[in-house]
């Protein structure tokens, strides 16, 4: 189940430490969901709490950047089977943003 705007924000500021630019969340103290929905969990810190955030599989953290604020996003679908004739496209996309 996915975590409300409330336990994102308590989240984020059990993890915040005053004199860091990042804050970093374990995967354990989120959920026991396999590694691939953090994914989903960092979008969800991004889109509830107007932040940078990615989950990092590696450290199994999600790291969020504080005070980088977006004013917009965006998801754009790529059907897996084409996803070739989008290589262009979301060039452009990474060197723009």
């Amino acid at each position: 189940m996915l975590l409300n705007t409330s336990q994102l924000k308590e989240l984020y500021n059990r993890y915040d430490k005053k004199n860091s630019s990042l804050i970093s969340i374990p995967f354990s103290a989120i959920s026991d969901e396999p590694l691939k929905f953090y994914k989903w969990y960092a979008a969800l810190f991004q889109i509830e709490l107007n932040v940078k955030a990615f989950a990092d599989v590696d450290s199994k953290q999600i790291i969020i950047y504080k005070g980088t604020k977006m004013k917009y996003y965006a998801t754009i679908l790529i059907p897996y089977e084409n996803r070739e004739g989008y290589i262009d496209a979301v060039s452009e996309i990474n060197q723009i943003v």
